[in-house]
């Protein structure tokens, strides 16, 4: 869900509801899953001027309005730092899993105050790992994993696939499935944060790396 600004939340309608003037606005469509089912809830938020009086619920319009727009962001922060931690965790469990995997001597720690070069070393070793998996896969295989990374996939579709691509090669299913997971966009996009929030932190040229697809 990509987020939205005030701007882009609906105008304020002001209603006659049970008595007294309302403030009502209407939830953007992209954002009524964040406030749950039932009656009422999924498609307008109301702030009650608590007055019968219009030109004074009137005066009130702004000040209420501010206070709907406030719980959309609310909303949609919680929302993004919910999703943030489940990709980092998911990038996280499959790095460490892949390097694991291979023996990695050392596996430094995945924070932007790790040493630099020990965290691009740890990329480019498990780059390498995740290839040459990829690589020993059958062109039928190839093609599965190739369509399923192209439609961007959730990760439980992901891990699920790589369970079922059995073949003679010299990895493990669990090998096939961590490489996939960290072929997936949500470990490619941490990589990449983490790398140029690192240089940030340390004092170095930010790094030049491919754009992500």
């Amino acid at each position: 869900m990509t987020a939205l600004k005030w701007t882009d939340y609906p105008k304020p309608n002001l209603r006659f509801i049970r008595g007294v003037w309302t403030i009502e606005v209407s939830i953007p469509a992209s954002m009524r899953h964040l406030f749950g089912s039932g009656s009422g809830t999924t498609r307008n938020r109301r702030k009650s001027t608590r007055t019968t009086d219009k030109s004074i619920a009137q005066s009130k319009m702004h000040e209420l309005t501010h206070q709907i727009y406030s719980e959309f962001d609310r909303k949609q922060e919680d929302h993004l730092t919910r999703h943030h931690a489940v990709s980092d965790d998911f990038a996280v469990d499959a790095i460490y899993g892949l390097a694991s995997s291979f023996n990695y001597k050392d596996i430094p720690t995945l924070r932007a105050s790790t040493e630099y070069n020990r965290l691009v070393a740890l990329k480019t070793s498990c780059d390498v790992y995740a290839d040459m998996i990829m690589n020993s896969a059958t062109i039928d295989e190839s093609k599965v994993i190739a369509d399923l990374l192209a439609t961007y996939p959730s990760p439980e579709e992901v891990i699920v696939k790589f369970r079922e691509l059995q073949t003679n090669s010299p990895y493990t299913t669990e090998q096939k499935g961590l490489a996939g997971r960290y072929k997936h966009l949500m470990t490619q996009t941490f990589w990449h944060d983490l790398l140029i929030e690192a240089a940030r932190e340390q004092g170095l040229p930010e790094p030049r790396l491919d754009p992500l697809k």
